[in-house]
């Protein structure tokens, strides 16, 4: 915290802290790391300290020793606190993201823009592509249209990255190989132009104004910069006159204002978990240490919020905000611990959190009695009834789903999928005919959804009527939308309107596509077949065809 320590210094110190008391448990060094981030005036220094004792907390050892746990109960009783670590929480599940992240780039983005780049990379260089004459006259609006997919690309890109993607990941990760990585401070040194590793980029680019707007401007984390500058010295020799020319404008990285205030707090310290979670994620020796972003059973270390330092009567505010973003983004299993560490039961939100949660997982039985907890105390609550209903469906208790369904038609007659809902629990429940008869209304509306068309299909069947379900079956199955239930119940068609040939061809395609046993699936359909007149020797018959071409 001494001005005459260099600020670069200073936060590479508080790393090595980090990274020791992460590994080997020391009161007095994250001490020291709560220190600094009380005491320093640097932002930088501060928000890698916080990180640092955050990180470096121990799951249980703490309540041995006092100093440590008064000082952080002392400290939590500061909102400003609780909001920051609230902040870091959520970053830290933003670098989780990362590899979904750049699943979505690789997809949907990076393609646009490679399509329509204007350079072309050949063994004697990076050339500008030559512009086809034609074009304009073939095609007058491709220009256009083309700038306007890269533009469209670059705001989804600037987007992610507001929300708090890390979209550098992918691309950054493929580009640690370098010697100077193979410093272990490197990967945590702030990246500054004199840095000695650099000395022939700076050589390479003097009289350029690129290294000054990438320490100033770029929006990457350190290690990042460092692979940029160390990749661009490899290729600066190829490069065009035009995109030299760049490179002295100080417009080589595009457009840099992301939107963020760079000095704020949480921006230092999201660059700062970016650059941790690539030392984690790519560094060679990384399994010798403590990986502080393990978020699995029985660890989960980069849940800290469930770490019982925390106060929880004083985080239950910050546990509700926290608990709706792990949901949202679809983290069930950090949410299912959220909530058994933070429980709420009389908070209607929590109950339907544990709700959702046990639906996702197939508890289904569960699901009710948490909706039926909400309902006793809120009778109208449509998203209660909603799921009530759905949970009703899921564990075959028709009969409470028709009721569920029924009065969420009369709140609102035009949904479609209480509608479908409604007319497939009624269609399961004995009452055939209505269930069917719904399904025809919707269908009217509704042509072009498979599902509700599958739903008719079974319902035709149950009425005895395949040779109507047939041809729903073979539009199906001659769709891109098949599903491998698909085989099965055309299967059970053809068979019921005799033609036992294509029926084994079926069957055998959707034990192929499933890895099933073709006996449980009729097993459990076995009220369909009796209803059609398959009896239990037509059963084995199939049966044994079916596992005999299997064999």
């Amino acid at each position: 915290m001494s001005p005459t320590i260099d600020t670069n210094d200073a936060q590479l110190l508080v790393s090595a802290v980090m990274l020791s008391a992460m590994n080997v448990f020391d009161v007095r060094k994250i001490m020291t790391l709560i220190n600094v981030y009380g005491r320093a005036s640097d932002e930088h220094i501060r928000q890698r300290a916080l990180v640092g004792w955050v990180f470096a907390m121990p799951d249980k050892t703490h309540r041995i020793f006092h100093q440590l746990w008064d000082k952080v109960s002392e400290l939590c009783k500061n909102e400003t606190l609780r909001r920051d670590l609230l902040e870091l929480q959520m970053q830290v599940f933003y670098c989780l993201n990362a590899e979904r992240d750049n699943d979505e780039l690789q997809r949907d983005i990076i393609p646009n823009l490679m399509k329509n780049n204007n350079l072309q990379i050949t063994r004697f260089g990076i050339k500008e592509k030559e512009e086809d004459p034609m074009q304009d006259i073939l095609d007058p609006g491709a220009a256009d249209r083309a700038m306007e997919e890269v533009e469209d690309s670059f705001k989804r890109m600037a987007d992610m990255q507001r929300a708090g993607a890390d979209i550098y990941f992918g691309g950054f990760s493929q580009m640690k190989r370098f010697p100077f990585f193979n410093t272990l401070s490197n990967w945590f040194c702030p990246f500054y132009v004199e840095h000695p590793a650099l000395r022939g980029v700076n050589e390479q680019l003097e009289g350029y104004k690129f290294m000054e707007v990438l320490l100033r401007k770029g929006p990457f984390c350190d290690s990042d910069k460092y692979s940029f500058a160390l990749a661009l010295l490899s290729v600066v020799n190829r490069l065009p006159p035009n995109v030299r020319e760049i490179l002295n404008s100080g417009e080589a990285m595009g457009p840099t204002d992301t939107g963020f205030d760079m000095s704020s707090a949480a921006y230092i310290r999201r660059i700062y978990l970016q650059d941790l979670y690539r030392f984690f994620r790519v560094y060679p020796y990384r399994n010798d240490f403590r990986n502080p972003f393990e978020c699995e059973s029985p660890t989960w270390r980069a849940l800290f919020f469930t770490n019982d330092a925390f106060d929880r009567a004083l985080f239950l505010l910050e546990s509700r905000e926290l608990k709706r973003f792990l949901l949202k983004r679809k983290h069930y299993g950090a949410t299912a611990e959220m909530c058994a560490h933070y429980q709420e039961p009389t908070l209607a939100e929590d109950l339907f959190m544990r709700a959702t949660l046990a639906i996702h997982d197939g508890r289904y039985a569960d699901a009710q009695t948490l909706y039926a907890q909400i309902l006793h105390r809120d009778p109208d609550n449509l998203r209660a009834l909603r799921g009530r209903a759905l949970a009703d469906f899921y564990c075959g208790d028709f009969a409470s789903a028709v009721k569920g369904y029924s009065m969420l038609l009369e709140k609102h007659p035009d949904n479609r999928h209480d509608a479908l809902n409604l007319a497939i629990s009624q269609i399961n429940c004995g009452d055939v005919e209505q269930g069917v008869n719904g399904l025809f209304r919707l269908n009217l509306d509704y042509p072009d959804d498979k599902n509700i068309r599958r739903a008719i299909a079974w319902g035709q069947m149950l009425l005895c009527k395949s040779v109507q379900a047939e041809p729903i079956y073979d539009d199906l199955l001659s769709s891109a939308e098949a599903e491998n239930a698909d085989y099965l119940n055309a299967g059970y068609c053809k068979w019921f309107v005799g033609k036992v040939a294509a029926a084994a061809d079926l069957f055998k395609t959707y034990v192929q596509k499933e890895s099933v046993s073709l006996a449980d699936a009729f097993a459990q359909d076995l009220s369909l077949l009796t209803r059609n007149s398959i009896s239990n020797i037509d059963i084995k018959l199939m049966t044994d065809i079916v596992d005999r071409d299997k064999q």
